[in-house]
């Protein structure tokens, strides 16, 4: 026999020692029907970890072909279990373990049919994987759930985006605002699909919105000074990136876009190219190729002087 040896587990704390007995008297039994190739015909009522864990082949793989039987009893033991494999896929997409994670949630969601956060977690697994079909229509689900939850329709929104459906992630984040007006995270989401709809201004009210919220968030400002200057609005955009500089005074993008706006205006041409040497010993891609191309406009001048 193929029993699996955590039949004779630790019994689980809490649980009542004849309860424990019963349990696993039905493992056992399911295992004879297993090594006998019977599918079992009657409902297996899953009350804790311990007991599925009895029912695992050596693979891992439950011996119950018929899933459609199973059951998971609503108590602490799986309330509790539940937690932690919501816990365990979180850690696994943290490591990158995604196939794993998938798998940790859909048994969270076995045992927890209304989770929320185990849908979003799974759609996000599953856009991961590029599976934004499946992601989305995990995520409607939480919808039907919980309606009035805005991050809900901001993780949707970002859905629809990749699937190019722009004007149903507006509608989406849009409706989480109205849920939540001081919701950062939709106003920071609508703010880039406004850049990306060539909504200029309104993308920069959103910004403007986001400032109110958190002020000196140098992200914003970052968003803010790219928009500014992807428009030529150089003033202003010289403006935000010395305040992103005086919050962050190694952030090297914010130090290139600088120095191009002072060549740009042929201002402090020599502080400009002291920003580009320092932006290339900060590391940035971009900073030597333009230092080098600096350096020999400069020459090609001197020459023709």
């Amino acid at each position: 026999m193929k029993k699996n040896e955590k039949t004779t587990g630790v019994r689980p704390v809490g649980m009542n020692p004849r309860v424990w007995d019963v349990l696993k008297k039905v493992a056992a039994e399911l295992w004879k029907e297993h090594d006998r190739g019977i599918s079992t015909r009657k409902q297996v009522m899953i009350s804790c970890k311990e007991f599925y864990e009895m029912l695992l082949d050596q693979e891992g793989n439950l011996i119950l072909d018929n899933k459609a039987m199973i059951r998971f009893a609503n108590n602490g033991h799986i309330k509790t279990w539940s937690n932690e494999l919501l816990m365990e896929a979180i850690n696994l997409m943290q490591h990158g373990a995604i196939d794993a994670a998938i798998e940790k949630l859909k048994l969270h969601l076995s045992l927890d049919k209304s989770s929320v956060g185990g849908r979003l977690q799974l759609a996000d697994c599953l856009q991961q994987k590029g599976l934004y079909r499946a992601a989305l229509s995990t995520i409607n689900d939480a919808v039907h759930i919980k309606p009035n939850d805005e991050m809900i329709y901001i993780q949707r929104a970002k859905l629809y985006s990749h699937l190019d459906q722009d004007r149903r992630a507006l509608n989406d984040l849009n409706f989480a605002l109205l849920l939540n007006p001081n919701s950062f995270s939709a106003l920071q989401s609508r703010a880039h699909l406004h850049i990306a709809l060539k909504n200029i201004d309104l993308a920069l009210l959103d910004m403007e919105k986001m400032e109110a919220l958190i002020p000196n968030h140098a992200e914003t400002l970052m968003l803010k000074g790219a928009l500014l200057f992807e428009e030529k609005k150089w003033p202003k955009a010289y403006k935000i990136y010395k305040k992103v500089l005086a919050l962050e005074p190694h952030n090297a993008e914010a130090i290139v876009k600088l120095a191009l706006i002072k060549i740009e205006f042929k201002i402090e041409e020599q502080s400009a190219l002291d920003d580009l040497e320092f932006a290339r010993a900060l590391g940035h891609p971009k900073a030597n190729g333009l230092l080098a191309n600096l350096l020999s406009k400069r020459q090609h001048h001197r020459k023709a002087a």
